[in-house]
């Protein structure tokens, strides 16, 4: 029997994308038209959203949901699957059989310049090879279980430590004004100082207050701020993510002087129970990248190590551009 093929890509229209996302039980917030308007605007329309309409010749149809970026007035153009490095890859409303995931694999590799990070919770994907893709891994809490259960797969420590929180008076709520998102500006801020004295990441130019302004200005209902609170300050903070069955925290920040009173984790399990309520089927504590120290906290929480690998291509001329944007735009 032969290979099903792709016998056609084009652009997808929102409507198309959107309808896709909405339906797809494996798609999360980092797939939808929303996340990619966000980096869009925050980069001033140098990131565009790009997604691709994939038929197969049997009919069935992927939505790939990339965004292109483009460098030096066009001259180079790369693109991500998702922004941000978050989970990519394809939707779809059929199911798709490992022939159409093969050609979708071979799909976005016979893009030159393109950075896609697996979607760990799309079907078929993890038993099939990803060729010149790197090892990486989500961590997440499976929330189709009782909730008693949940906490028992905690740590011990953990537990001692959401009990020294409540005992030092320290709650969680949702952010609802700009100065609550202003604040976890500056805990991010304060956390990759941290992170930088410490080496324990080479860490990229970062985020600029804009990004957060622009998500508080959105209103999203898939949006939420999270906070750690003591004695009426924010201790710690994190923004998630909620859509179809996944919720993901995405973003972080946190003030060291509040460390003695563990307000993230109290802060965390709270999000957690809240999604578990919800009906959510992951919460997802996301990837660490090299902060091994995150990835051992949130092994406390009792969430799995899903694979989450990484295929980041990048030709001569990419090359090329990276090098020169590194010096004269620092």
């Amino acid at each position: 029997m032969e290979q099903i093929k792709i016998i056609d890509d084009c652009l997808a229209s929102e409507t198309e994308w959107q309808e896709v996302c909405d339906q797809c039980l494996y798609a999360t917030y980092f797939h939808t038209p929303e996340w990619a308007r966000v980096f869009s605007t925050y980069m001033h329309g140098r990131m565009r959203p790009w997604p691709q309409k994939i038929v197969f010749e049997d009919g069935k149809i992927a939505i790939v949901p990339l965004s292109r970026i483009s460098y030096f007035h066009g001259m180079f153009k790369q693109y991500v699957s998702s922004p941000a490095g978050t989970f990519g890859g394809w939707l779809s409303l059929q199911e798709l059989s490992s022939d159409h995931i093969r050609e979708l694999i071979l799909y976005m590799q016979k893009h030159s310049n393109i950075t896609w990070r697996e979607n760990p919770y799309a079907p078929g994907l993890r038993d099939i090879e990803i060729k010149a893709a790197r090892h990486d891994f989500t961590q997440a809490v499976d929330l189709r279980t009782s909730y008693d259960e949940i906490v028992s797969a905690t740590s011990r420590t953990h537990q001692k430590s959401i009990r020294r929180a409540l005992r030092s008076g320290v709650s969680v709520c949702e952010a609802d004004s700009r100065e609550q998102w202003q604040r976890h500006f500056q805990g991010y801020l304060a956390s990759r100082s941290r992170w930088e004295k410490a080496g324990q990441q080479k860490l990229s130019a970062g985020y600029s207050w804009e990004l957060f302004e622009i998500l508080f200005n959105a209103r999203s209902s898939c949006c939420k701020l999270w906070l750690a609170l003591c004695k009426g300050e924010v201790a710690s903070s994190v923004i998630s993510f909620y859509w179809n069955h996944h919720a993901v925290a995405w973003h972080g920040g946190a003030f060291e002087e509040y460390f003695d009173v563990y307000p993230n984790h109290l802060l965390y399990q709270e999000m957690v129970r809240d999604a578990h309520e919800k009906g959510f089927h992951w919460f997802d504590f996301n990837t660490t990248g090299d902060l091994s120290g995150v990835a051992s906290f949130k092994d406390q929480l009792g969430t799995q190590r899903i694979p989450s690998r990484v295929l980041d291509k990048a030709s001569l001329s990419k090359k090329i551009a990276r090098t020169v944007k590194s010096i004269f735009f620092r």
